[in-house]
């Protein structure tokens, strides 16, 4: 497609880069909230780790030749003027599109954490996703045939050409309909979205402790539950969620430096993805600009397997006030593999696969408020905690360039 459009930002309430293996103790539950947001996305990691526009393919200038794809008497038209008078050919019509594409997504996560034992503990999260994406499109035409024909002479011919040109519409909305509307699509537009997304269930067990040392596991699966489904008809409508079913694992570590002030947390692991169905248009071909949506053998249903990913982070917290303010800062490295589609039609599955293989690296830098400890030495009533982070990726390719900021809160009780 000429426009993807998938910020992605993983807002969830287990996505710190600093993260305890400690479970939750035997009975007691947590209640977590947690708000996520970017805004201004409107650039992606190229296959280079170059930031490009998200619109750029349609940032581009429009030559003769190709309009002749449509008209082919203009080509005739520039090759006689050409014969004339060189300028006049490379005057004749000058064509420029612009477009702009940005967007502002948040993800609003409410989880539920359980401890099954003093090492075990089980919890489900659902988010909802908002996406607002603003558009615009222009065509910027000088047409110089008015300006040419009256130093053409009398040579009828090439005058009424030259005239035939000078009176013929070409804007903005030529344009739109040329690429979209003639193949069926709607009229790229602003527009602002909303779903649920997919529910993830998780557990978490320390199968180690230590005086310094921690070590545990996190694992869980996520289902398609998310009911939202992008319109094939609007090149800006994008999954909201995977809709597939995922499953993850990830093994975690945690040492005290300075026990009680100083610690550090490291994080390895991955998620694997079922196969899913979905129903999309696929062009014929490569060449293609777009799908045909008016071709019915161009919409098909298909079987797309989301590539594996791998996730690592590590990071330090320091504490200060006897636990009530922590400061934390993390690295993380993401890496995805390509996606596959299985169809049956011969189409151009490719496109929509190429450049989904991704990696992303970065940092995280975070505060914490945080009751816990006083409420474990009986100084305080209310087990608590309110964190803001920056997620800041650094480098990367064929990702979303989508700096957020995220606010987590949490209630023990």
């Amino acid at each position: 497609m000429l426009l993807m459009l998938s910020a992605t930002l993983g807002v969830s309430p287990s996505a710190l880069a600093y993260v305890s293996p400690e479970a939750l103790p035997k009975g007691v539950r947590a209640l977590a909230y947690v708000y996520g947001f970017a805004s201004g996305i409107d650039s992606r990691l190229d296959e280079s780790g170059l930031l490009e526009d998200l619109a750029r393919p349609l940032n581009r200038s429009v030559t003769i030749a190709e309009l002749a794809e449509h008209k082919p008497e203009l080509l005739r038209l520039q090759n006689v003027l050409a014969d004339m008078d060189p300028t006049w050919a490379s005057d004749l019509l000058s064509v420029n599109l612009y477009a702009d594409v940005s967007a502002f997504e948040s993800r609003k996560v409410t989880g539920l954490l359980w401890g099954i034992t003093d090492r075990f503990s089980v919890g489900m999260q659902i988010p909802f996703i908002e996406r607002e994406v603003s558009f615009g499109f222009s065509a910027d035409v000088v047409n110089n045939a008015g300006a040419i024909k009256s130093g053409v002479g009398d040579i009828k011919e090439l005058r009424d050409g030259l005239e035939i040109l000078e009176n013929t519409p070409i804007n903005t909305q030529t344009f739109t309909q040329e690429i979209f509307l003639a193949r069926g699509y709607n009229a790229p537009q602003s527009r602002r979205v909303s779903a649920w997304g997919d529910v993830e269930v998780e557990t978490r067990y320390t199968y180690f402790i230590g005086d310094r040392w921690s070590l545990g596991l996190r694992s869980g699966f996520r289902a398609p539950t998310s009911s939202y489904r992008p319109d094939i008809r609007n090149v800006l409508d994008q999954d909201l969620a995977e809709n597939t079913w995922a499953f993850k694992a990830m093994h975690l570590s945690e040492f005290q430096i300075i026990p009680r002030r100083l610690s550090w947390s490291a994080s390895l692991g991955g998620v694997m993805r079922l196969e899913k169905t979905q129903t999309r248009a696929y062009a014929l071909s490569e060449s293609d600009s777009l799908p045909d949506l008016r071709d019915p053998r161009q919409i098909e249903k298909v079987r797309k397997t989301i590539g594996p990913e791998m996730n690592a982070g590590s990071g330090l917290q320091l504490s200060a006030l006897q636990g009530w303010v922590n400061f934390m800062g993390s690295y993380f490295y993401s890496a995805k593999a390509e996606d596959q589609i299985r169809g049956t039609r011969g189409l151009d599955y490719a496109r929509e696969t190429r450049g989904s293989a991704s990696q992303t690296h970065g940092y995280e830098l975070g505060v914490e408020v945080s009751s816990f400890s006083s409420f474990r030495r009986n100084s305080f009533p209310l087990p608590f905690k309110v964190a803001a982070a920056y997620v800041h990726p650094v480098g990367g390719r064929n990702a979303i360039y989508a700096p957020y900021w995220r606010f987590d809160s949490a209630l023990l009780f």
